[in-house]
């Protein structure tokens, strides 16, 4: 039987298309015992839909670091 913890995994892989067909298939069968972890695989499933539709963007590598940097400048002076 799948952990819950381990079904949490599952979930967020088949969020990103990364989960096996076996890994797929135990946690539907995990979802037929445990209500919770069904619940929480909705639940994430409707918040990358929302968070793909919405356009939202991360910051480049590049413009993480300049921000880093300009912190620590602000913070030592």
């Amino acid at each position: 039987m799948l952990k819950c913890e381990e079904a949490a995994h599952y979930c967020d892989k088949l969020q990103y298309n990364e989960a096996s067909p076996w890994e797929k298939f135990t946690m539907k069968l995990h979802h037929l015992f445990c209500r919770i972890c069904k619940e929480h695989s909705i639940k994430n499933t409707k918040l990358t839909r929302l968070l793909r539709r919405s356009g939202v963007r991360t910051l480049s590598s590049s413009q993480k670091e300049y921000l880093k940097e300009r912190l620590r400048q602000e913070m030592s002076n």
